[in-house]
């Protein structure tokens, strides 16, 4: 990398301070919704399958989190310096005749955790998490009876959400559209997205929504959105997993490459170099052994070829602070203000479900301490991911608690000023 550490250090912090002092100038949020210091509410790990969404034993209370989380759980977390909850909603329940004769009991109970989590001081962000099976989600972007069920049932929550204090929830109507991240599918997605709002707006005049671009929220994506068709009281939000090579390490469900990434630590310098060099050498040697033979030597030299981006600090800073600065140009182009940009997502894996090998605890609260100090210097928002299962912050799996590192690191946060 051609970049010498010191330039590169002070470029970062002048482009961080200038766009803190431009965001002073731009409009804020008018009285509405402000995301925080975040955690997003996942579990997933008991998650039934379809044949089961009909019986209320299973399903209620919803989402899955209300059957595990405990009052002295929340308040821990509260008490550590979170104070906004993003809410994962799983639709699909809501969009299959499975589940057809528990409708109101589901929406019911969906809208009874929103006011739990607010009763107990916290700013909900209520996320319709759609997990999509590849492409074309469910039908819902290829099927238009399937799209138009989706935003009425956008509607539906959103006549409920409007009875909220404006101050406490926000809407997120879709988690990650996969759409394709060129801008030729950009047209495509900014109608989807104006439809959610519309869906909402009609239903809930002053609710708060935050739109998202395609690409799976990516900052790119979000940055080939049009954000003129939406009112002062829209949120944008991005999320950014980078470097994916050591955040998604051993994820068997994030490709055909992270599966057999093993033991790379945050940073990868310094101190840690040589557990840098000996975790690629390790990956590697599972590359020639367990991927598929056709496959062994692409995936090997894509490994090599993502780890030499990230093995210095200053190719290490450079790939952590690009999905920031491209969402802070496009928020400044647009008049923007930084408190109206949400990191809805980020994170770094603990354990991978089956497999004994996990991220080293101290390193793995060093990437999110990192990522938190990026996003407050731009004056974002910020939603950790996540309470529990694989990139489990609170809990590992099951009930198990998870290390305190990543909640430490939050509860010794200075003040928040944003």
């Amino acid at each position: 990398m051609a970049f010498h550490f010191t330039r590169l250090k002070v470029v970062w912090h002048i482009g961080l301070i200038v766009a803190l002092l431009l965001s002073m100038a731009l409009p804020s949020l008018a009285g509405g919704f402000r995301p925080g210091r975040g955690l997003n509410m996942d579990i997933w790990v008991l998650w039934p399958a379809e044949e089961k969404w009909g019986d209320p034993s299973t399903m209620l209370p919803f989402p899955e989190w209300r059957q595990h989380v405990t009052d002295d759980q929340l308040a821990m977390v509260r008490d550590a310096g979170i104070d906004t909850i993003r809410m994962p909603v799983d639709p699909r329940p809501f969009l299959s005749p499975r589940a057809s004769d528990l409708q109101e009991q589901l929406r019911a109970s969906v809208i009874a955790s929103a006011k739990k989590l607010t009763g107990m001081g916290f700013r909900v962000v209520f996320d319709l998490h759609l997990i999509p099976d590849g492409q074309t989600p469910h039908g819902l972007f290829t099927d238009e009876q399937r799209w138009a069920d989706y935003l009425a049932l956008v509607g539906d929550f959103a006549g409920r959400l409007a009875r909220f204090e404006t101050n406490a929830i926000a809407f997120e109507p879709i988690n990650e559209p996969p759409t394709e991240c060129d801008l030729a599918a950009a047209p495509d997605w900014q109608r989807r997205m104006e439809a959610l709002y519309g869906a909402i707006r009609a239903k809930a005049p002053d609710l708060t929504v935050i739109a998202t671009g395609g690409c799976m929220s990516h900052a790119d994506g979000l940055a080939a959105l049009d954000p003129t068709p939406f009112d002062d009281d829209t949120l944008f939000t991005f999320h950014s997993y980078a470097p994916f090579l050591l955040t998604h390490q051993g994820a068997g469900w994030a490709g055909d490459v992270a599966p057999h990434v093993t033991g790379l630590p945050f940073p990868t310098y310094d101190e840690n170099e040589e557990r840098a060099r000996n975790g690629l050498a390790e990956t590697l040697r599972r590359v020639r052994t367990d991927a598929p033979f056709l496959r062994r030597a692409g995936i090997a030299a894509y490994i090599e070829e993502e780890f030499a981006k990230i093995d210095t600090r200053d190719e290490l800073v450079l790939d952590m602070v690009t999905p920031f600065a491209t969402v802070s140009r496009w928020a400044e182009q647009h008049s923007i203000a930084a408190d109206r940009i949400f990191l809805g997502e980020f994170g770094m894996i603990r354990q991978e479900y089956d497999r004994p090998d996990s991220t080293d605890p101290a390193n793995r609260a060093a990437y999110y301490s990192r990522t938190i100090e990026l996003a407050e210097r731009y004056g974002f928002g910020w939603a950790m991911w996540g309470w529990g299962g694989a990139f489990g912050i609170v809990t590992a799996f099951g009930d198990e608690p998870a290390e305190p590192n990543v909640l430490n690191t939050v509860r010794n946060l200075p003040p928040d000023e944003r």
